[in-house]
């Protein structure tokens, strides 16, 4: 893990992979997504991260699911427009992000 991984949530390093294999189409619009089960052996967390994770990419309006028969890559058209929720989420995750690195900085200014 990178060390720019390790000062983000995990969930967040997820939201970014996902997102980034999305945008640069090794996830085209229509394809399935991996299974949690397969998500959370590739990232090495339990499913509840990779739920956050997912709900966090559906507030973004990159992906939609269907129960019973997975999650895919929402179509390019249907994505253009965020919502109001997903900018407000993504203000929430940005707001954690930087109170962790906060953190971290005082942390290792404290210790010298």
């Amino acid at each position: 893990m990178q060390r720019s991984e390790r000062a983000m949530p995990k969930y967040q390093v997820i939201v970014d992979a996902l997102r980034a294999r999305i945008t640069t189409g090794a996830l085209p619009a229509g394809t399935q997504l991996p299974t949690k089960a397969a998500l959370m052996t590739e990232f090495g967390v339990a499913v509840n991260t990779v739920e956050r994770a997912l709900t966090a990419l559906r507030e973004q309006g990159l992906i939609e699911s269907f129960q019973g028969s997975g999650t895919f890559v929402r179509a390019a058209t249907e994505n253009v427009a965020p919502t109001i929720e997903s900018l407000a989420a993504q203000v929430a995750d940005l707001s954690t992000r930087v109170e962790a690195l906060e953190q971290q900085r005082t942390i290792a200014i404290d210790q010298g």
